[in-house]
């Protein structure tokens, strides 16, 4: 009995040794398993995220880039761009600058033989004071060697400070820039550079782009090499664009080695930035490459996950799950052990543990199948989660600043690399064409060069995208057939999904997805692309909305700053400036920031208070007051101080209830009118030759004067002027020296009058002079003797000696005989009457009129 139970308690030992063994490889196994499947599940997370993170980057790529489109419309607009142009185009809301912007602007076609004539443009124009166009050479300024054409940096907006004298720089001198110009000459589309290097900018990565503006519309490449007007170009900071898109993850930027490089190019040339997390302790061999295209050029970002991203992930699990497995195998083969006493009862234990094992295989056949049910379960849930991350990252593109064919490209960017579903990265995005059952492409990735041109615009029911159009259905082949009607000789083997974007009544547009040959359908592919074309119709149905304001809007900023009148927009509340126009900018010479928020009367008229209406009167008082539109004329002063006659006028802007919040003020310079209307009035009322008052102001003067002579009791006096030997000195020098002694004459007379008095001309050598406010014949005598004196001096007319006299007739009023309304012409006729009597007494004097004279008024010489 002894040697048995010796020998129990040694098979048991032994047996404890194998068990611990076993249960240790086991609980190995079980940890490495838990972990690779948790690593797995942790990688597709950092795919997604990773995936959605280049979709950001490469939607800001391209919506950078189209700044350089959009910039190069201005030119094709308007043929000859000037300073005003093109600085007044950067201060629209269309063009918006990104962060990413280091410089844009103009670079125009110079033939060899205008090079010096275009020189000396720029150099009248302003663009430099000594602007010559140059290339560099061992970073020296040179001037640059006979070529066909050159392209210099022109209009140009700068960054740096530092960076003014690029301008005149040929682009085309330098040979990375020069390839991707001639691509984009010979494709009429946008190019890019390989990586440049801004030496301005402590040497970090950039890519330049061109836009080519051609005169005219040139379909072939060779027209187009003909046709080319210059470039629009833009340089981007992929360090920036990075920097700016880095709003998802918190977790990848601090888990995360991103590179951006251009494919193909080794590593030193082709890197255009590298993202290190600090302390990153080692990387993982895990890695995710992106692909993208920009501009033609192939762009890739590469994600590599830190070794610590992933152990961070597990946690405690695989070790629970091992140490569970561990410690179930090692309490089972303890209990069986111990508890087998014999050989016989080792041999039912052994029996009974084998019945067990069968048990526990059916059971173990049962919780694999169970297994692959709950990991089925949890591929749908995650597949669910990442359809669920789809249309958010869809919806928030919905949020972003751009235009509805950049919001869609970076939907079919998210769309495209959404991960677990067994499609390519390339696919298109067709939207339905205004008022025709055609579908035009707005967005593809990587599709041949031969289908942008052939599915650039597809009719319904052609293809397999024409097909969804007009069914409004999801079209799916796996292979070529017979309604893939679009086909090359290059074509691979390819299938697709076409699920048509549709609101409940209108198809908007098609979204066409690439799948490998043969690829089986699936309804969870399905679903996922139905829920996201009901995302991308919200945004078509907002970006149609929003670009219609946005035109509109484009359209009155226009419009406004069209407008040579000065325009400001007012908030009646407080006369703050909300808006102007660029008219009232130059005006003022102001800035559109110096200027918004400030009250009107401050920025237009220096004044710390409003207008006071009785010193002029304000349109906008007038219009609060009437409820209409009001206009006045000012007197306002420009930036150098002179004065400007404008015509203003204010119309309301009301408020749904019908209140006015605003006005439109508008400041019309009419100071070139007011100069004619002086003009005018001169000539109608002033001499030409001597610029004295003429009969008709002498008229109006002389019924003032009588008017004030009844109601304040005073004396006028007319004297009536006709020059002696006026005649011989015309005829013997000729009426260009008797106009200039005519003018001399004028200046005499009225040094001896009053500034109340009026000398006026009233027939080649007459003039009258109306003396008011006199106290007697003494006063009038006294001026007429005073004018008799200087006009006996000798004239120097254009070096002739000149010697002449003159006559003077006088008459005072009021006098007592006559009371009627020929009040003017008995004083007129009067005085004409006696200035005869002093001719007849010898000339060169004057003489009164009196009552002897009264006879000859019925002369005819002096009706």
């Amino acid at each position: 009995m002894p040697l048995h139970n010796d020998k129990t308690v040694r098979l048991s030992n032994w047996h404890l040794i194998v068990l611990t063994l076993i249960a240790a490889a086991s609980a190995v196994v079980v940890y490495y398993a838990a972990a690779r499947t948790i690593d797995a599940a942790n990688f597709e997370r950092f795919k997604l995220a990773v995936n959605e993170q280049a979709g950001i980057i490469e939607g800001d790529l391209r919506w950078d880039f189209e700044q350089a489109y959009d910039l190069s419309r201005l030119f094709n607009a308007i043929e000859n761009v000037t300073d005003r142009n093109f600085y007044g185009y950067l201060t629209t809301e269309d063009f918006v600058e990104h962060p990413s912007f280091y410089n844009f602007g103009w670079a125009p076609r110079v033939e060899y033989s205008k090079k010096e004539e275009f020189e000396q443009t720029a150099r009248n124009e302003g663009i430099l004071p000594d602007f010559y166009i140059f290339e560099k050479s061992a970073d020296k300024d040179i001037p640059v060697a006979a070529r066909d054409d050159y392209f210099p940096f022109y209009f140009r907006k700068q960054e740096k400070e530092g960076n003014i004298r690029i301008k005149g720089f040929d682009i085309a001198s330098n040979p990375v820039r020069r390839k991707a110009l001639e691509k984009a000459r010979d494709t009429g589309q946008m190019a890019a550079t390989e990586p440049i290097r801004l030496i301005t900018d402590n040497e970090s990565k950039a890519i330049q782009i061109y836009m080519p503006v051609y005169y005219g519309n040139p379909k072939t490449v060779q027209d187009r090499r003909t046709s080319l007007r210059g470039f629009t170009f833009g340089t981007f900071q992929v360090k920036k664009i990075f920097e700016k898109s880095f709003i998802t993850k918190d977790y990848l930027n601090k888990s995360t080695v991103f590179e951006i490089e251009v494919a193909g190019l080794p590593k030193d040339d082709g890197l255009l930035y590298r993202h290190t997390p600090s302390g990153i302790g080692g990387l993982s061999k895990l890695n995710y490459v992106k692909p993208i295209e920009v501009a033609g050029q192939s762009i890739q970002i590469k994600a590599v996950p830190v070794k610590s991203y992933f152990s961070e992930r597990r946690g405690w699990a695989p070790f629970l799950y091992a140490a569970g497995i561990f410690v179930i195998i090692y309490l089972t083969g303890v209990f069986l052990i111990y508890k087998t006493k014999s050989r016989r009862a080792l041999q039912e234990s052994y029996n009974e543990i084998l019945e067990k094992l069968r048990e526990k295989d059916v059971l173990m056949r049962s919780e694999l199948a169970l297994g692959r049910q709950l990991e089925e379960s949890i591929s749908e849930l995650k597949q669910r989660e990442i359809l669920q991350d789809t249309i958010i990252s869809v919806l928030e593109i919905s949020l972003y600043h751009g235009t509805l064919t950049t919001k869609i490209g970076r939907v079919l960017d998210i769309v495209v690399s959404i991960p677990g579903l067994s499609i390519e990265d390339k696919g298109c995005i067709h939207l339905k064409a205004d008022n025709a059952e055609e579908l035009v492409m707005v967005a593809q990735r990587n599709l041949p060069e031969h289908l942008l041109t052939a599915c650039a615009r597809l009719k319904y029911g052609q293809c397999l995208c024409g097909i969804a159009a007009s069914t409004g259905k999801t079209v799916f082949s796996n292979k070529l057939d017979e309604m893939h009607s679009i086909s090359f000789e290059e074509m691979h083997e390819h299938g697709h999904y076409c699920i048509p974007i549709k609101t409940v009544n209108n198809i908007l547009g098609v979204l066409c997805l690439y799948v490998k040959h043969n690829h089986e359908r699936t309804k969870v592919e399905e679903d996922t692309f139905v829920a996201v074309t009901k995302s991308i119709a919200n945004i078509i149905e907002h970006g149609k909305v929003e670009d219609d304001v946005k035109r509109m809007n484009k359209f009155t900023k226009t419009v406004f700053n069209s407008i040579t009148d000065s325009i400001i927009v007012i908030d009646v509340k407080d006369f703050t400036i909300v808006s102007t126009n660029y008219s009232f900018l130059k005006e003022y010479k102001i800035v559109d920031n110096d200027v918004i928020g400030k009250h009107c009367y401050a920025v237009i008229h220096k004044a710390s208070e409003p207008c006071n209406q009785q010193e002029r009167s304000c349109p906008i008082m007038n219009m609060l007051r009437t409820g209409e539109y009001a206009m006045s004329e000012h007197v306002h002063y420009g930036a150098d101080g002179k004065e400007i006659y404008l015509s203003c006028s204010a119309s309301p802007i009301r408020n749904e209830a019908g209140n006015i919040v605003q006005c439109v003020y508008v400041l019309k310079n009419i100071s070139q009118r007011k100069y004619y209307e002086k003009q005018l009035q001169q000539l109608a009322h002033y001499d030409v030759v001597t610029s004295l008052p003429n009969r008709i102001l002498l008229l109006d003067r002389l019924n003032t004067a009588i008017e004030f002579s009844l109601r304040e009791g005073n004396m006028i006096a007319v004297l009536f002027i006709d020059l002696d030997k006026f005649k011989s000195v015309n005829d013997t020098y000729g009426h260009e020296t008797g106009d200039v002694l005519l003018k001399e004459v004028s200046k005499r007379l009225l040094i001896n009058v009053r500034k109340s008095d009026t000398v006026s001309r009233v027939g080649g050598d007459e003039f009258i002079i109306l003396l008011t406010k006199v106290n007697g014949k003494e006063d009038a005598g006294l001026v007429a003797n005073k004018i008799i004196v200087s006009l006996n001096k000798p004239f120097l007319v254009n070096g002739h000696e000149c010697h002449i006299g003159g006559s003077i007739g006088i008459e005072m009023y009021p006098f007592s005989d006559i009371h009627d309304e020929d009040v003017i012409d008995v004083l007129i006729k009067r005085a004409d009457m006696a200035m005869y009597k002093a001719k007849e007494n010898g000339k060169n004097r004057y003489e009164f009129y009196n009552s002897e004279l009264s006879d000859e008024t019925e002369n005819p010489l002096f009706k």
